[in-house]
């Protein structure tokens, strides 16, 4: 990703359709790891994310409501796939 408010990604650890790890820097913020799994279910698939403390004063405050937006949008466009390839 690039632009004024860079966040580089780097692939931590990944195991293909079990769970993937992700770390970030992103402004101030070095190796912010998230990690998303995947847990097969008999009545589907669970989706567990893990974030890391990404430390420093009023990180959470800052930047919380942003990320709870960022995920909660990032789900729906999920369930959207998921609905589509499905049926």
């Amino acid at each position: 990703m690039h632009g004024p408010d860079a966040i580089i990604e780097h692939v931590a650890d990944w195991r293909p359709f079990a769970y993937i790890t992700l770390r970030y820097d992103v402004a101030g913020l070095e190796g912010w790891a998230w990690t998303y799994q995947f847990d097969r279910l008999d009545e589907g698939t669970r989706l567990t994310m893990r974030l890391s403390d990404p430390g420093g004063d009023g990180v959470w405050a800052t930047a919380g409501s942003d990320l709870v937006a960022s995920v909660d949008d990032e789900a729906e466009q999920l369930e959207a796939v998921f609905a589509a390839t499905v049926g």
